[in-house]
């Protein structure tokens, strides 16, 4: 215990008082003020040109932690190490719960204490948290092992606090980061196999209380998550993005990452092999404890045990992970990858990169030789098809897997779990059952001085990869001149770092585009983005429709081309310039809203046209989809022959439709996302469009007078208004049954949880109380 309060200790007071990365965290923080600003479930205009707050029920949990300590603790010590202190908290609370499965698993407390400190001083945990960041993924390492252990206990006594328990903490992985659950279930599916392997006798007992389970975790998650599957729906997700580059680059390759964490044995290699090796980093002191307690002969009555069959499972779980990890190639393709990009790497690395998978392949064969009661064809078959077979292509086909980026997500968060429990295990054996006891202190003394030598390039990141403190006295100048920059409208970013997140809170801009929740986006806005990327003249246009007013170039950017940044200064004007930053000014932005006569009908849902759409712009056209066309419409000027084709009326070709007329919002936006108002010329009539995105849950009225939303400009939210109006309002109305199911979710949380206060305490009566702990719970 004492060892890891001061290895959280140290870590936090390096983190704490280091100035932002490049990573998530700050970003996170911007995310964090919209998402307090909104109602749940409505809609924020800054990120993305818009989009729903539902999307983000993925990571409920989290972000109901993260508002909680920005509110109680940001006055104090800012909102940044506000959300630090969450992130470290995950990882003390994620030692407790795998103290308490292993714990529980093996009535031994010692066992249990060590695989505990194993589990929050291995990699993988502070990669997520410290090195990437990624702090959504830290609050899954909290449930992972509470979700092990219920699986357990729900099979060894299915009582009715154990069977809540476990439906409790499945509910709370899915609302923590969804697709972690998702990616856990093989691993799950393998462990559930052998706990009922172990209590046949209670199988029909067991089966229903997962069912029970089931049953509990649809009701505190499942539910809460539907209407965000929905938004789903509308949202690119990879549509554009590089998905198979990224599964190839985010997948395991060779064992050779796992003891690799100082980087000497692919140093100078190529990039598809070295970054984000940190992801699957384990280190070889307790890879080789692990694999001394597979296979030592002087262990072989221990691995028959009852304690060396959970090892020999737990050690499955993992390999298991590993293997779906592999990602699209498998072991062995990937291996061979490894060897065509290898040719820069230290020649002595090459036998070990061969050693490494030889030892993969004698991991897989003794823990299945081992689980199989020792049928050496079995395990050999199962041996060939883990390395030879890519798993993650047939799992693909299955819902809900088809569009995992990281194949990595399947070990790093489940596996890695099962990893810390199986080598917590093998060092309690091999200090108590082989090492004499005279030598256990020195050994001990030794293994934890090279634990530290071994795991520093990890722990190092807490404190060694904060940028530069001027560069963010550089932005905070570069957005006090956005707060009060003449231009109304949107922001552009040009950076690769996440901290331009939180120009919506400080300069009072929303900002057309990010990188960190880009899945989130919705298609049609994302069609247009694309299109716009295509050429000079097509970026411009973007630029104006998606009502950007100034493009913040992050000028020592390293993710952000020199190239790039030239081309933009070539076409906008500087207006603000210091070390870090430049900003550039784009006085044809058609921010907030604009008024056009003149249209091209194009049929519903043909966002894809994006590219045409961009043409028609610079000719005074805007496109309007409608599911019928009204050829004798005032501004008719077109319609689409095909999808890819539009006809424009003899009139119009050649020649441009009437100018534009802006129109300006009435109030401040950032007042009320969920509502848009536009006083307009009663002499003007035509399409109003909002540089906003469009999403079918905006309704519009017109001087009190229900209308009809339309999609313009392929993205954009539009209607009519004809001669004589006055007032257009919009308004975004999420569907009644979101808040149903949020209600029926939280609810069910709140009663549950009071459950567990109320009925095993001393006020519960007490045929309650032994009916809700059982039997079995005493001992």
């Amino acid at each position: 215990l004492w060892s890891g309060l001061i290895f959280i200790f140290v870590i936090s007071v390096g983190w704490f008082f280091e100035s932002p990365t490049r990573e998530e965290l700050f970003g996170d923080t911007g995310k964090l003020w919209d998402l307090m600003r909104g109602p749940i479930g409505g809609w924020t205009p800054n990120y993305m040109l818009g989009h729903s707050l539902m999307t983000l029920q993925v990571a409920g949990w989290a972000v109901l932690f993260y508002n909680l300590s920005i509110t109680l603790f940001a006055p104090l010590i800012g909102a940044l190490a506000s959300v630090k202190l969450v992130a470290l908290a995950y990882i003390a609370a994620s030692g407790w719960t795998m103290f308490l499965f292993l714990r529980r698993l093996l009535e031994n407390r010692p066992i249990a204490q060590i695989g505990a400190l194993f589990y929050v001083i291995l990699p993988s945990i502070n990669v997520a948290i410290g090195n990437y960041e990624h702090t959504t993924v830290g609050l899954c390492f909290v449930f992972a092992p509470l979700i092990l252990r219920g699986i357990l206990t729900v099979a060894e006594e299915g009582s009715p606090l154990e069977i809540v328990g476990l439906g409790l903490s499945a509910g709370a992985l899915a609302l923590s980061y969804t697709k972690i659950a998702i990616v856990m279930s093989p691993m799950l599916l393998l462990w559930t196999i052998e706990v009922l392997n172990q209590n046949r006798s209670r199988l029909r007992v067991a089966i229903i209380g997962y069912v029970c389970s089931a049953l509990i975790a649809s009701l505190t998650a499942v539910i809460i998550l539907l209407p965000a599957s929905r938004e789903f729906g509308f949202s690119a997700g990879f549509l554009f993005d590089p998905l198979d580059g990224w599964q190839h680059h985010y997948a395991f390759k060779t064992p050779l990452l796992w003891i690799d964490l100082w980087g000497l044995l692919t140093n100078g290699g190529d990039q598809d092999l070295t970054g984000d090796a940190a992801m699957f980093q384990i280190g070889l002191v307790p890879l080789v404890g692990l694999t001394l307690a597979l296979g030592l002969p002087s262990l072989r009555e221990w691995r028959a045990s009852s304690v060396g069959r959970w090892f020999l499972t737990l050690t499955a779980c993992w390999l298991l992970s590993i293997w779906f990890a592999s990602g699209p190639d498998g072991i062995l393709l990937g291996h061979l990858h490894v060897l065509k990009v290898a040719q820069s790497i230290p020649d002595a690395a090459i036998p070990i990169l061969w050693l490494t998978l030889i030892w993969l392949g004698w991991l897989i064969y003794q823990t299945s030789f081992q689980l199989l009661k020792q049928k050496v064809l079995a395990a050999a078959l199962v041996t060939l098809l883990v390395l030879a077979i890519p798993v993650f292509r047939i799992v693909e086909f299955f819902p809900l897997f088809k569009d995992i980026r990281a194949p990595e997500s399947f070990w790093s968060v489940g596996g890695f779990c099962a990893l810390a429990a199986a080598v917590g295990i093998s060092f309690w054996v091999l200090f108590t059952d082989f090492i004499k006891i005279n030598w256990r202190r020195p050994i001990g003394l030794l293994v934890a001085l090279l634990l530290i030598i071994e795991l520093y390039p990890i722990y190092s990141a807490y404190w060694t990869r904060g940028m530069d403190p001027d560069l963010f006295v550089d932005y905070d100048k570069a957005a006090a001149f956005l707060k009060t920059a003449p231009l109304l409208g949107r922001v552009h970013p040009l950076s690769g770092r996440y901290f331009y997140l939180t120009l919506p809170e400080k300069a009072g801009r929303a900002i057309d585009t990010e990188s960190l929740l880009r899945h989130f986006q919705l298609k049609w806005v994302r069609y247009l983005e694309a299109a716009g990327n295509s050429n000079s003249d097509s970026i411009r246009s973007y630029m104006n429709l998606a009502g950007v007013a100034y493009i913040l170039i992050d000028k020592k950017d390293p993710f952000t081309p020199r190239q790039l940044q030239d081309f933009f200064r070539s076409i906008y004007q500087t207006v603000f310039d210091n070390d870090n930053f430049t900003v550039l000014a784009n006085p044809g932005t058609l921010y907030p809203a604009f008024l056009a006569h003149d249209y091209v009908a194009l049929p519903p849902d043909s966002y894809s046209m994006a590219p045409a759409v961009l043409q028609l712009l610079p000719q005074n056209l805007v496109t309007v989809e409608m599911a019928t066309v009204d050829q004798g419409s005032p501004g008719y000027a077109g319609m689409a022959k095909s999808t890819n084709q539009i006809e424009l009326r003899s009139q119009f070709q050649g020649r441009s439709g009437k100018p534009f007329l802006n129109i300006p919002l009435t109030g401040n936006r950032q007042a009320d996302y969920q509502r848009m108002v536009y006083d307009l010329p009663p002499t003007a009539s035509g399409w109003l469009v909002v540089t906003e995105a469009y999403h079918p849950d905006w309704t519009v009225s017109i001087d009190g007078k229900d209308a009809e939303v339309h999609r313009a400009e392929g993205a954009f939210l539009s209607t009519y208004v004809p001669a004589g109006t006055h007032e257009v309002v919009f308004l975004f109305k999420a569907p009644a049954w979101y808040s149903l199911c949020l209600a029926a979710g939280t609810i069910c949380w709140i009663v549950l949880l009071a459950a567990f206060i109320y009925l095993p305490s001393k006020f519960a009566p007490i045929r309650w109380r032994e009916w809700w702990i059982g039997k079995a719970v005493s001992r």
